[in-house]
């Protein structure tokens, strides 16, 4: 996938995330969501804001700002692998390169299992 494919896809998601979450949204909060894959520096950075998009989208989340702490926490600390298994079960597709550096199968891997993911474990050592 090429960075203006993606960048294209980002934007799709934003616009689907403000016309079906956002109710009468603010100029500066229109700026502020459509800034967001600028303030992403590289690829990486990219997936990982397209994966907390999804996710938004995918559950009932209807503020600006908490996409924007979705995505940074994630970008901080790593998306976690029960995340995944909600956007695929909100109808999206999982980024193939998230999926493999998490090693995640789908949601057919079976029982959920906590221990496993790296985002539980960075809690965990607290």
């Amino acid at each position: 996938m090429t960075d203006t494919q993606l960048d294209k896809e980002i934007r799709d998601l934003l616009l689907a995330y403000l016309k079906q979450k956002l109710v009468d949204p603010r100029p500066l909060t229109y700026d502020r969501l459509l800034a967001l894959p600028d303030d992403c520096r590289n690829e990486w950075d990219k997936r990982v804001l397209k994966t907390a998009i999804q996710y938004c989208l995918g559950v009932d989340g209807r503020s600006l700002t908490f996409l924007e702490r979705t995505a940074l926490n994630w970008l901080q600390r790593g998306v976690p692998r029960w995340a995944l298994t909600k956007i695929e079960e909100a109808g999206f597709t999982v980024d193939q390169h998230l999926a493999k550096e998490m090693e995640w199968h789908g949601k057919d891997e079976g029982p959920l299992d906590f221990t496993r993911d790296r985002y539980y474990q960075f809690y965990r050592r607290r």
